[in-house]
């Protein structure tokens, strides 16, 4: 595993790291600075552009929300969280015009935080991931799945070249792994990269709109996107349960 992980991962690091350090050097922008989501898209653009390149032939759009042999249920929740995804992006412009407060910041972080979503979703759960086959054993894919948790992580420590400081770092790192397991849970279970690629760029989109104006109609969509994924993680686990069972009763 080490082997087939090592190479892409220190590249895909190095491109957060060299971006960060670069954007600091040349304008001293820090993560928290609203300049960051204008310039951020540059080197996250090269970090997508290498993601791409890692899942060259392996992008199925017509799989988009998953195996057509996935339950029903597990369809629906994967189409309305996509749906009420792209609907936080719409609604942002819409509430901050109506309000008079638009500004050309909020396009530059709804495409941020899709790169983000693309990169992040398509290196450590699509591009993890799939080293594991659907067929194989519960065991594996918890192996699998634990180090690509890890890996998200521990990549947000490079935050702290940007200027955040170490201690907010380890914390964002520690915060972000809930989120790699919950979406590599429903990764393993579906192969549905894009329900999931929305979900982590809306996150972004409703952390970096807020910095610049309360954004106040996602948080109704945001409680229809959380109940989706809490939806999916109960059938991931109740899944795996039947599965543990499966294999004592033919023990």
């Amino acid at each position: 595993m080490l082997k087939q992980l090592l190479a892409p991962t220190l590249i895909y690091a190095a491109i957060s790291t060299l971006g960060f350090s670069i954007i600091s050097a040349l304008f001293n922008v820090e993560y928290s600075d609203p300049k960051m989501q204008y310039l951020g898209i540059s080197f996250m653009l090269v970090s997508a552009a290498f993601v791409a390149y890692l899942l060259r032939g392996r992008l199925n759009l017509k799989a988009w929300n998953g195996s057509r042999r996935l339950p029903r249920h597990y369809r629906y929740a994967l189409g309305v969280l996509s749906i009420a995804t792209l609907v936080t992006f719409i609604a942002a412009p819409i509430e901050f015009a109506l309000r008079g407060v638009l500004s050309p910041l909020i396009f530059a972080a709804a495409v941020l935080s899709l790169l983000i979503g693309f990169s992040e979703e398509g290196f450590f759960r699509k591009f993890i991931l799939d080293h594991v086959s659907p067929s194989a054993s519960l065991r594996s894919k918890a192996t699998w799945l634990i180090a690509s948790v890890l890996l998200f992580g521990l990549l947000h420590m490079t935050n702290v070249l940007s200027g955040m400081p170490v201690g907010a770092a380890l914390d964002q790192s520690i915060k972000a792994m809930p989120m790699g397991l919950v979406a590599g849970l429903i990764y393993l279970r579906t192969r549905a990269f894009v329900p999931l690629l929305l979900w982590h760029a809306s996150i972004d989109f409703t952390l970096f709109a807020n910095a610049q104006q309360p954004f106040y109609f996602g948080g109704f969509w945001g409680i229809i996107i959380d109940a989706c994924v809490i939806l999916l993680t109960v059938f991931v686990i109740w899944d795996v349960i039947k599965a543990l069972r499966t294999q004592r009763s033919g023990a």
